[in-house]
């Protein structure tokens, strides 16, 4: 009897188990956006889709809405690095997703050069600095292409203001050209930042492309806050 207890056992687990999983497969499967609620700055809650279509309506920033929860008519802006002359900011109003990450792009034209810069937003990193009350700094890494062959990447730092619901590009330094950021690592004190990144290499005896690991330590001005000249 014990035997046949064990058996049954055994088999009900053998056909409820697979069942389970089936059903959670056709869940995640049925999984929407219909399913998906944002709180927003202010503490409201709205379902994702309705909170889309606030925005084409009502021409709500998407970038700002969906990213940072904040609504509002100004787009997320970025400050084209390396302008000597009059600086020249860039809108991000798209998010797209490149290898499960979210991207808020945007493109811009000088003359006759055309580009795009994409921020990668699950990278961003909040950086303990001294700031005024209801503001918050933090870095994120974005890359800006053009009709060359390069994708040149920088680190960004941002200001956000919490209770004007304002975010604003204080500070961008380079990190490299066509590189892979592993991770970013700012210290406890704020007085720096480590990123891990890997950036192509050719073996001078296979002739093969390979990832050379690198890390660069980027250092922080304290007042106001912003990179200094050179990295560490």
């Amino acid at each position: 009897m014990a035997f046949k207890k064990r058996f049954w056992i055994t088999l009900s687990s053998l056909i409820i188990l697979p069942a389970i999983v089936i059903i959670m497969g056709i869940y995640q499967f049925n999984y929407s956006n219909a399913d998906i609620y944002i709180e927003l700055a202010d503490g409201e809650i709205v379902q994702y889709d309705k909170l889309m279509r606030e925005a084409e309506t009502k021409g709500y920033s998407k970038v700002m809405l969906s990213l940072f929860s904040i609504r509002t008519l100004e787009d997320f802006t970025i400050f084209l690095p390396e302008q000597n002359s009059t600086p020249i900011s860039v809108a991000l109003r798209e998010i797209k997703k490149q290898e499960m990450q979210r991207w808020a792009t945007g493109q811009y034209s000088i003359g006759e050069e055309y580009g795009s810069i994409s921020l990668n937003f699950d990278t961003i990193r909040t950086i303990n600095a001294e700031t005024k009350d209801k503001q918050i700094i933090f870095a994120a890494p974005f890359s800006v292409s053009n009709q060359g062959s390069g994708v040149f990447f920088y680190l960004g730092l941002f200001l956000q203001d919490t209770q004007k619901n304002t975010i604003k590009h204080i500070d961008s330094t380079f990190i490299g050209d066509r590189i892979k950021i592993i991770s970013i690592e700012p210290n406890n004190q704020g007085r720096f930042i480590a990123i891990n990144y890997t950036e192509r290499a050719t073996d001078s005896e296979t002739k093969q492309a390979t990832a050379l690991p690198l890390t660069v330590e980027f250092s922080l001005n304290t007042e106001p806050v912003s990179f200094s000249p050179k990295p560490k």
